[in-house]
């Protein structure tokens, strides 16, 4: 968000308890998410890992943005996780 500078910057963290699991929601007013990477040093890659890592962990992941005012990440991951047997 360091390159917003017409609007205030806010990052906001909501939590909430969601029948059998846990929800997260990240907003923040920054520039928003690009469709591809245009960072030079970047890969594109970093919302790619995180939705497989929340997957991983038996939950789902969700992002929006408009490209311009900022964005919003969801997810949610269950409380509990079924243990493999055997």
């Amino acid at each position: 968000m360091d390159t917003t500078i017409d609007r205030d910057r806010v990052l906001r963290v909501i939590t909430q308890p969601h029948e059998d699991a846990i929800a997260v929601a990240v907003e923040n007013t920054g520039p928003g998410i690009d469709p591809m990477t245009t960072k030079s040093k970047g890969t594109g890659l970093g919302l790619a890992i995180r939705r497989m890592i929340i997957e991983h962990h038996g939950g789902q992941l969700t992002a929006s943005s408009d490209g311009k005012s900022g964005a919003s990440l969801q997810f949610a991951l269950p409380t509990e996780r079924d243990t493999p047997t055997g």
